[in-house]
């Protein structure tokens, strides 16, 4: 006759509790998708849609170097309020693994730069690099931040992403602003 092994009630409570740190971690799990769900169908300030789904080719799963913070903001070489005055269409710019230029309309320079114009290499407005960053379109007002050509191949200074390059809002105008004390 076969016997049934039964947990004796200290490996029955080890087991509940391991059970209830599952079903905990799979509801945080849950909530953190509902979260970024609900955050891909919000609308910035200036009109443009936030996203429109994952496009961003083979640079979607590679982490940001640097995370957005004032300190390390403060490093960018070149830093400005702008107005999107002249951009590719988002059809125009299939190719993921791409950067175009930008023009910007500069609203204020808070670092590297001067004049009314800026050209900057962004990744195409069908990209999303990561949470803060945003498609954008003639007419977006952006918080940009960039660094200056590095002989990759384009003269022009290239925009960071990962939350460094923005939409605008007068709260991360007035960080910028303590930022480059401008």
């Amino acid at each position: 006759m076969a016997r049934t092994a039964r947990a004796n009630p200290g490996q029955r409570k080890r087991l509940l509790l391991v059970l209830g740190a599952v079903v905990i971690a799979v509801l945080a799990a849950g909530a953190v998708a509902v979260a970024v769900a609900r955050s891909s169908d919000e609308t910035p300030p200036n009109g443009t849609p936030a996203r429109t789904g994952d496009v961003f080719g083979g640079f979607g799963s590679q982490a940001c170097v640097e995370t957005y913070r004032p300190e390390v903001l403060a490093q960018r070489s070149i830093a400005f309020d702008g107005t999107v005055s002249d951009a590719p269409s988002p059809a125009a710019t299939l190719q993921p693994a791409s950067f175009v230029p930008v023009t910007f309309r500069v609203n204020r320079w808070y670092n590297g730069g001067s004049g009314s114009t800026a050209v900057i290499d962004m990744h195409p407005p069908v990209i999303v690099a990561g949470s803060d960053n945003a498609t954008y379109a003639v007419g977006s007002r952006m918080l940009v931040a960039a660094e200056p050509a590095n002989g990759g191949g384009s003269p022009r200074p290239t925009a960071w992403a990962c939350g460094f390059t923005r939409w605008y809002t007068e709260a991360d105008a007035r960080v910028w602003r303590g930022v480059f004390n401008k």
